[in-house]
């Protein structure tokens, strides 16, 4: 091969090279940056979403806000919370005091309704609720023997008892009241709605009658649960102010999670009572898993959104609980064997699943 043809071949394999360098570094280059863009397109859309989401929320809670602030306005409500507390402190002398048989009937629907509900969703057994009664007032086992023990209505109805049927001031107002009470509750999807005694913390009304109706919130079983942290809240306000509990465990609801609303009743220039709503859960967990519709609003095959509470437990349902609850549980019960026992029982992952993700740790640090 002479040295002109050695030259031409040596040219044209450092041509060569160089043109697949350049298309390697081409090609590279390409795929970096569509890297970057799809990187950049998918950090944008979550952001979007977990904007979007967290506004939802944000209105959700604006409109509570509005609702209560508005309800604790009301002439008809402030009129109803004037008359159900002194209707409240004379009940036992208009109806009589609470017989032995009453008593253990009430006894009884703790131990036996309240215990078996209890029991099919918790794993741990509950064997001492009646004990909630020790120290109650003989009014608050008055207003729980009529309107829960003896009431004929089931139990998770017991909101459907208007007329009491006897002749005391309290039966009047509540049949007086007790149906729009209950026509809001049902309208808005609120678990439980309470009037409370701003003086002493007794309930002197409830839309729903759980364990904590006719009880003391300031001195009584619940006082340290989240109803008494929303019914302290708001017994120092002023008229028009709104608070919110944390996310607790609640035993009258059967230790699921719940979150209350408060606000002051004023007449006349003076607080008079508080007004507060149980929380519902269901709708607030509808916004975060947007109605179980994950790919359709734009979350592909595993994404979510899902909000925790200081303590790093989830406070709505997980998507792949959801989805496919075998796997689910198969794939936390290695590492958190009591909480998937729990869920499994419980049928719900909400306030039970511990998250301890890297994002979740950022995101609770700011």
């Amino acid at each position: 091969m002479s040295l002109k043809t050695r030259l031409l071949v040596a040219i044209l394999f450092i041509l060569l090279c160089s043109i697949v360098l350049m298309g390697v570094v081409s090609v590279n280059v390409a795929v970096s940056e569509s890297n970057d863009a799809l990187t950049k397109a998918a950090k944008e859309r979550l952001i979007s979403q977990n904007v979007q989401t967290g506004e939802a929320i944000n209105e959700y809670f604006k409109f509570i806000t509005s609702q209560i602030r508005t309800k604790s306005f009301n002439v008809s409500l402030i009129d109803a919370a004037e008359k159900f507390i002194p209707a409240f402190d004379k009940y036992v002398s208009e109806r009589g005091s609470v017989s032995a048989s009453q008593k253990r009937l009430l006894e009884n629907y703790y131990s036996s309704d309240f215990t078996q509900q209890y029991n099919e969703s918790n794993p741990e057994k509950l064997t001492d609720a009646a004990s909630a009664l020790d120290g109650v007032s003989q009014t608050a086992l008055a207003f729980q023997y009529d309107f829960i023990a003896g009431s004929s209505f089931a139990l998770g109805e017991k909101d459907g008892l208007t007329d009491l049927a006897n002749n005391s001031t309290y039966a009047q107002l509540h049949n007086k009241y007790h149906p729009d009470m209950r026509q809001f509750l049902q309208e808005f999807g609120y678990y439980d709605i309470f009037i409370v005694d701003i003086d002493n913390g007794n309930i002197v009304y409830s839309v729903f009658k759980e364990l904590d109706y006719a009880t003391s919130i300031m001195t009584g079983p619940y006082a340290e649960s989240g109803i008494g942290e929303a019914f302290s809240a708001a017994s120092n306000a002023q008229k028009g102010d709104v608070f919110f509990s944390e996310f607790k465990k609640y035993r009258p609801s059967y230790d699921a999670l719940a979150g209350f609303a408060s606000s002051p009743i004023y007449s006349n220039g003076q607080a008079i009572a508080v007004l507060i709503f149980q929380m519902p859960m269901e709708r607030i967990n509808n916004v975060l898993t947007h109605n179980t519709l994950w790919s359709q609003k734009g979350f592909g095959e595993s994404g979510e959104t899902y909000l925790i509470n200081d303590n790093s437990v989830l406070l709505n349902e997980s998507r792949f609980f959801v989805e496919d609850k075998p796997s689910y549980l198969n794939a936390i019960s290695s590492k958190y064997p009591l909480q998937a026992q729990l869920i499994r029982k419980k049928g719900t992952s909400i306030g039970i699943q511990p998250v301890d993700s890297d994002a979740a740790k950022k995101a609770l640090r700011g």
